[in-house]
């Protein structure tokens, strides 16, 4: 009766019972030989690899497979180690990725001999016993063991116990964390082992401790501040005290203000700023003292009238206004007036120039003065003469002046001394403006030449009541005879 062999699944025959049936050729040899074939080609050989490209293995087979077909095995020894994830073309068939069982790339050795196994889609390492990792004995807890590619090693890590260390410290960042170096005894400590490190700092005591800050334990001493943001100097300070800046001790050297009244230098201000800039002795000023700016030019005639200056009311009189014209004596005629209205004729003044082509001096001298009832100024000469005088004058008002004294109608003779007006009252010469004009009378015509002009002034003292008026000293046969004046002096504070 015939069987199959239990491998490769071939057909043969029992001589005793199939003995006189007829030899069949399809059944017995060419089926047989099919997978015998098939059988040999699943083995796939040996061969030793090449490497063309870093990880991409080549290898080609005796006897060479047709085709690559899933359960296909082959054996092969690696000529380069892998260094990454391997790559294997056998005889020309295509390149397919090496695996291990869990998946994973797998890695060569250089000339070790490996057995793969085609799954259809990547060639599977064999014999395999798991992963691999990369520990070694240093690495393992005595006596534990672990699989390597070396095979089995055994841990050399002893257990520890309690230790008690001392070392040094030291803290690079300047922060609230300390580093203590120490070298504790290599090993695995098991869980509630305890390593005590000691470490020693013979600064680590209360005086140097910052009051309110507690290190380590250690209270800080209350009378340990910190002076970080003090920035006084000695120039801050009076002499004989002291205080701490920065940790550092500062000993004061600023005095302490005489007593009384003391002056001060005093800096030119800026104009129109209002301030007066003044700079006192340096010193410590304790509320009980003066400061005293002198300036001689400060008193009251010398601030404007209207304004107070540092509490000082001013009295100083100014200019208030002006008014001007022009005036002409008409050829043939002796008077011209000039009208004015709005004038304050108690404060004010009138002064005035002239032009004249007249060859004689009495044509040409004119008087003027301020006719408070006509609102007008009225301007005379002695004589009516061929020759007009042209008149250009300037009424001046002023404000807070001492006083204005105004006369008009004196008269002296030309030549002798000179004539004396009293003032109403004493006045200061300088701190006064005097104004003044006149016209000439002749008596006598048989004069020869022209009269030296007049003239008017103040007596010599700081203070006086006399006005002096002179004229041409000249026979009388050779001068002017009369001098009609108007006078006005102003007087400041």
């Amino acid at each position: 009766m015939s069987s199959n062999t239990p491998n490769l699944g071939l057909l043969k025959k029992d001589p005793m019972v199939d003995g006189n049936e007829t030899f069949n050729i399809e059944t017995m040899l060419n089926e047989n030989w099919d997978k015998v074939d098939e059988a040999v080609g699943r083995t796939g050989g040996y061969g030793v690899t090449t490497q063309p490209k870093a990880n991409e293995y080549e290898v080609n087979l005796k006897p060479a497979p047709a085709s690559l077909t899933a359960g296909i095995r082959v054996t092969v020894k690696i000529n380069v180690a892998s260094s990454g994830a391997p790559m294997l073309n056998v005889n020309g068939l295509g390149a397919k990725p090496v695996l291990k069982t869990s998946g994973s790339s797998a890695s060569f050795k250089q000339d070790g001999v490996y057995t793969l196994v085609y799954d259809g889609q990547a060639f599977i390492l064999q014999g395999e016993g798991g992963e691999v990792g990369t520990a070694t004995a240093a690495d393992v807890l005595a006596p534990k063991t672990i699989g390597t590619d070396s095979g089995i090693v055994t841990g050399t890590i002893p257990t520890q116990g309690n230790q008690f260390k001392s070392g040094l410290w030291s803290n690079p960042d300047g922060d609230a964390y300390v580093d203590t170096y120490v070298e504790i005894d290599s090993g695995y400590y098991p869980t509630g082992s305890q390593v005590t490190i000691q470490a020693h700092d013979p600064d680590l005591l209360s005086r140097n401790i910052r009051a309110g800050v507690n290190i380590l334990g250690v209270a800080g001493d209350s009378n340990v501040v910190d002076t970080s943001d003090a920035t006084a100097v000695a120039g801050n300070m009076q002499s004989g005290t002291s205080g701490y800046v920065k940790g550092q001790k500062v000993t004061g050297n600023l005095p302490l203000a005489a007593s009384g009244s003391a002056a001060v230098s005093r800096q030119p201000g800026t104009a129109g700023s209002g301030n007066l800039l003044v700079v006192p002795p340096k010193a410590i000023w304790d509320g009980a003292k003066n400061v005293v700016v002198n300036d001689s030019n400060f008193k009251q005639e010398n601030i404007r009238f209207g304004y107070t200056m540092f509490g000082l009311v001013g009295t100083m009189g100014s200019i208030k206004k002006v008014t001007r014209g022009e005036a002409l004596i008409p050829a043939g005629g002796v008077a011209t007036q000039a009208p004015i209205s709005g004038i304050d004729w108690s404060t004010a003044a009138l002064r005035f120039s002239t032009y004249s082509t007249a060859s004689a001096t009495r044509n040409k001298a004119v008087q003027g003065y301020l006719n408070t009832s006509g609102n007008n100024i009225l301007f005379l000469r002695s004589v009516s003469s061929n020759e007009s005088v042209s008149i250009y004058w300037e009424v001046i008002e002023y404000t807070n002046v001492l006083g204005v004294w105004s006369s008009r109608g004196i008269s002296r003779a030309t030549g002798g001394t000179h004539m004396q007006v009293t003032l109403p009252y004493n006045v200061n010469p300088q701190k006064c403006l005097l104004f003044g004009n006149y016209y000439l009378s002749q008596t006598y015509n048989d004069f020869v030449g022209e009269p030296a002009a007049a003239t008017m002034y103040f007596g010599t003292n700081s203070s006086t009541s006399s006005l002096y008026l002179m004229g041409d000293t000249r026979t009388m046969q050779d001068r002017e005879s009369w001098e009609y004046w108007a006078v006005q002096v102003v007087e400041f504070w």
